[in-house]
């Protein structure tokens, strides 16, 4: 793992704070445990972007994006999901592939969502 990242782990803090939330009190060791969890699978994308010459600082705004967009009580509580939201969100920051025709419609209606939320 690379040195420790604070700002990364409160960013996941807050996810798994947000998908934990309920209406008692919760052991913040569960929260702890789970933002751990999180923390670990960010810091293997901190080393892909890293690989690629990126500003690895992507990767704790794209886990700030999962807390105030998806991390909610509804969401499972397991790194596999947010694994999978972090791949998305990688991918449109920096695209492996060239899109086809068909397929680069849909980043219109990406851009389109991203002016709309601004």
């Amino acid at each position: 793992m690379e040195k420790y990242n604070n700002e990364l782990y409160i960013a996941c803090y807050e996810v798994a704070k947000g998908i934990m939330f309920e209406m008692r009190p919760i052991n913040v060791t569960e929260i702890e445990n789970l933002a751990k969890s999180y923390y670990e699978v960010a810091e293997e994308f901190v080393t892909l972007v890293n690989e690629f010459g990126q500003d690895s600082n992507l990767i704790t705004r794209a886990v700030e994006y999962i807390a105030n967009t998806h991390a909610n009580p509804s969401t499972r509580r397991d790194n596999i999901l947010f694994r999978e939201h972090l791949t998305v969100l990688i991918e449109l920051a920096f695209p492996n592939v060239i899109q086809t025709t068909k397929s680069a419609q849909f980043i219109e209606d990406i851009l389109n969502g991203i002016r709309l939320s601004k």
